[in-house]
């Protein structure tokens, strides 16, 4: 079982955490709670008990947690991060953001020398913006989708889309081809998601995007 670690920030909150083989995962990063609350739940109910507290940590008791969610479906064939999700938050201060807003993943291989490869939406939704001129912000060329709960997904840096705004899309739909439109150094694409439930949470510092890394399907390899 995964064991719950409760995190106690300065200005008096608790950030929520699974912990698995000692490697945290953060939940639902639009959601603070304090210690000793219910949370609700998307499935079924499992108790999950505390962990001794640390330097860092406040024991609480034992918590009822929302049961962490996955996409339905990969956005590349091949899943090869190149930056994660809050890096170089020195570069990224232009934007207003403390650091990189999305995940960054590789295009360029062996098969796709040009770094252009099919994107796929990752879950079922409906295109909230489909933008085909490459200079009109840092994204470049991009698509986003809303989906079922108001979630939001981004794809970045397109060469070219299939899909226009209002379409509805499946998961695994093809919606567009990666490339290196807007601010980039390289071909690449850039993949953000903003929980919205129940609002979103513009102030987080990355204009209310989230790391996604524990909702993508495929094992990841990092360069």
């Amino acid at each position: 079982m995964k064991k719950l670690i409760t995190h106690k920030q300065h200005n008096g909150s608790t950030r929520v955490y699974f912990l698995n083989e000692n490697v945290k995962h953060w939940i639902q990063d639009w959601e603070t709670f304090e210690l000793g609350c219910e949370l609700g739940l998307w499935g079924k109910q499992e108790k999950i008990e505390d962990i001794p507290e640390g330097a860092s940590y406040i024991k609480g008791i034992s918590f009822y947690l929302r049961k962490s969610f996955k996409f339905d479906h990969d956005l590349l064939d091949k899943m090869v991060c190149t930056q994660k999700f809050a890096k170089w938050p020195e570069f990224y201060k232009k934007w207003d953001m403390d650091g990189h807003n999305g995940v960054d993943f590789r295009t360029k291989f062996d098969d796709s020398p040009d770094g252009k490869r099919p994107v796929y939406a990752v879950m079922d939704g409906v295109v909230s913006m489909a933008i085909s001129i490459g200079g009109a912000s840092g994204y470049g060329k991009y698509i986003k989708i809303d989906h079922e709960n108001n979630h939001e997904t981004l794809y970045a840096h397109l060469d070219s889309l299939k899909v226009l705004k209002g379409q509805k899309v499946k998961a695994g739909e093809q919606i567009g081809v990666t490339d290196n439109t807007g601010v980039g150094t390289g071909a690449h694409l850039h993949f953000g998601y903003r929980p919205k439930p129940p609002i979103v949470d513009y102030n987080n510092g990355y204009k209310g995007y989230v790391d996604c890394l524990d909702y993508l399907l495929s094992d990841i390899k990092f360069v």
